[in-house]
C-alpha cells in the first residue's frame, strides 16, 4: 500500500511526547512543510512550539489511511486519543478533520479582530473582484443546483442572525458604500437568470409563522428621512411606459390568481 494518505505526529525531542497530530494526502511531504521557514514563522500554537525547540521534532506515522475520504476521521479520532487517553499537551487549535470546527476564541481576541477590521478602509477593487467572481459561479445551473440544495432547510442560529444584521447596519453608513450601491442599483439591469429566478418565486406566500416573524421585525421600524426624500424625488414625474404597465398588469393577474388557487375563492 502507498503511503500517500497519512496520519502523522510531531514528538517533542526532550520529553517524547506528542505535541501536534496532522493528516496529509502527501506523505512526509505535509509534515516536513512544517520545519520549513515559512512554516516557523506562522502565527499558531504549533509554530510557536516548533520556534521554541532547538531541535527539530520527530515525525511519527501513526496510521496509513487507504482512502482520502476517510483522512478527516482518523485525524479526529487520533486528536482525541492524544488528548483524553494519552493526556498530551496537543497544539492543536481544533478538534480536527475539515474547517475550524472546535477552535474557542475568546471574547478578548474577537474584540481585538472586531477593532483591527473596522479601522481597514475599504478594498473596493478587491470587492468588485469577488463579486466578478460570483456572478460567474451562479451563473451556471450546476453552481445554483448545489447551493440550493445545500441551503434547503438550513437554519441560521439567533446570534449568526444578528452578527449578519449588525455587519450590514454598520456597512450601510459608510457614505462610499451607500454611494456605489446606490448607483449600481440605478444603471443595473437584471440578468435573464435573473429575472427567470424571479419570476419563478411569482405564486410563493410565505407560512403564518414567517410573517409573524416579519412583522414583528419590521414593526416600528421607519425609514429615515433622506432615503423617503431620494425616493420622492425619484417617483415624481415618473410615467411608465405602455409595455411596462402591460407587465404590471400581468403580474398582478398572475399573483391574483395563484392566491386565489391557494386559498380559494371567497
Amino acid at each position: 500500500m502507498k503511503t500517500y494518505y497519512i496520519i502523522y505526529g510531531l514528538r517533542d525531542p526532550y520529553t517524547q511526547e506528542i505535541r501536534y497530530v496532522g493528516k496529509s494526502s502527501s506523505g512526509l511531504k505535509r509534515p516536513k512543510a512544517h520545519f520549513t521557514p515559512s512554516g516557523r514563522r506562522a502565527r499558531t500554537y504549533c509554530a510557536r512550539w516548533l520556534r521554541s525547540l532547538k531541535r527539530q521534532p520527530d515525525i511519527v506515522v501513526l496510521q496509513v489511511v487507504a482512502l482520502r475520504d476517510e483522512l478527516a476521521n482518523a485525524e479526529r479520532a487520533w486528536i482525541a486519543i492524544g488528548r483524553a487517553a494519552l493526556g498530551n499537551r496537543l497544539t492543536n487549535l481544533t478538534i480536527g478533520g475539515e474547517g475550524c470546527t472546535g477552535r474557542a476564541v475568546s471574547a478578548e481576541t474577537r474584540a481585538k479582530l472586531r477593532v483591527a477590521n473596522s479601522n481597514k478602509p475599504t478594498n473596493w477593487r478587491a470587492i468588485e473582484k469577488a463579486a466578478a467572481k460570483n456572478r460567474q459561479l451562479w451563473a451556471t445551473s450546476e453552481y445554483r443546483s448545489r447551493m440550493s440544495s445545500t441551503l434547503r432547510g438550513l437554519k441560521r442560529s439567533v446570534e449568526a442572525r444578528r452578527t449578519t444584521s449588525r455587519v450590514t447596519r454598520e456597512r450601510w453608513r459608510d457614505p462610499q458604500f451607500k454611494a456605489k450601491t446606490s448607483v449600481a442599483i440605478a444603471k443595473g439591469k437584471r440578468t435573464p437568470e435573473a429575472r427567470e429566478t424571479r419570476r419563478s418565486s411569482v405564486g410563493r406566500w410565505h407560512t403564518a409563522a414567517t410573517k409573524a416573524r416579519i412583522a414583528q421585525t419590521l414593526r416600528g421600524r421607519r425609514r429615515p428621512p433622506e432615503t423617503i426624500a431620494k425616493v420622492r424625488a425619484r417617483a415624481i414625474g415618473r410615467v411608465a411606459s405602455l409595455e411596462t404597465r402591460k407587465k404590471m398588469s400581468e403580474t398582478h393577474r398572475r399573483r391574483w390568481a395563484a392566491r386565489k388557487a391557494q386559498h380559494g375563492d371567497q
